[in-house]
């Protein structure tokens, strides 16, 4: 049995994951879905790993290639069942930091004071965080760098997982759940009521620290600016946009953003 990177290193997650429910302090009927969860993650990265012996080679090339897309969901997921509560104390930390940092531009409120433009364009570009990555790994494919795709997931899982991994030990609620009705500025529009309605329903009400879905873009980006410059700093451009939108949108703190971009840029030069 042949494993490739992506599948290593999801076997690898969610086997840690499950690990860590057994001791962890959550209802058990909850820790027992976290390792079935779990179970299930492991067994689709055995399947791709003996797919070759049962399917034909292009689909199981195919498989192999997109199927970590989808369990990165699944991972999530698994995360997320270990979140119960917010620790105040962390919680408070990262507001402090967002307070001292962005300062003036709070103006007494826990809300980012943007014209109304920028706030359209940063709430569209938030939307791009989540076809980002599958986009950037297809655009490689399109550009004939399919035998990089093993280093596309040594990016991008790495960068993604770590975020996930801390959510049961760094619990937070994102600071779009703590505003009170009176220091909220944001107008709905389509594109807010849109990313509202995908948090609600596809959101597992968490903050990951850092932020996930800053990292992963980023992580994918970069692996496209390595081997095509002008796709690379096109997808890079989203990235930086979905960072400044969680933070000016309050899906995330400042640190989150920051450690988001920093985590995938530093694994990144230590892979080059």
């Amino acid at each position: 049995m042949d494993l490739s990177f992506a599948e290593l290193i999801n076997i690898s997650y969610f086997s840690l994951i499950s690990l860590i429910s057994i001791f962890f302090p959550v209802p058990v009927p909850r820790r027992l879905i976290t390792c079935a969860v779990g179970a299930f993650g492991i067994a689709v990265c055995i399947f791709l790993a003996v797919s070759p012996s049962l399917l034909s080679e292009q689909t199981s090339h195919a498989l192999r290639i997109w199927i970590p897309v989808g369990l990165i969901l699944v991972a999530y997921r698994q995360s997320g069942l270990l979140f119960s509560k917010p620790r105040p104390g962390f919680q408070d930390f990262l507001l402090g930091w967002d307070r001292r940092l962005l300062g003036r531009f709070y103006r007494g409120s826990e809300v980012i004071r943007v014209p109304a433009f920028w706030r359209i364009y940063l709430e569209i570009f938030y939307l791009f965080c989540y076809p980002l990555v599958p986009a950037a790994l297809g655009v490689l494919i399109l550009l004939n760098f399919q035998d990089r795709v093993d280093e596309f997931w040594m990016l991008v899982l790495p960068s993604t997982y770590a975020c996930y991994a801390l959510v049961p030990f760094l619990p937070a609620l994102p600071p779009r759940l703590l505003h009170t009705g009176r220091e909220i500025e944001i107008k709905p529009g389509k594109a807010r009521a849109l990313n509202e309605w995908l948090l609600r329903y596809g959101s597992i009400q968490a903050n990951t620290f850092p932020s996930a879905h800053v990292a992963s873009c980023t992580a994918a980006s970069l692996v496209l600016f390595r081997y095509d410059t002008w796709f690379g700093i096109i997808f890079l451009w989203f990235s930086l946009s979905i960072a400044a939108a969680v933070v000016i949108r309050r899906y995330h703190y400042l640190a989150d953003a920051i450690l988001g971009l920093a985590l995938p840029l530093a694994l990144f030069f230590l892979m080059r």
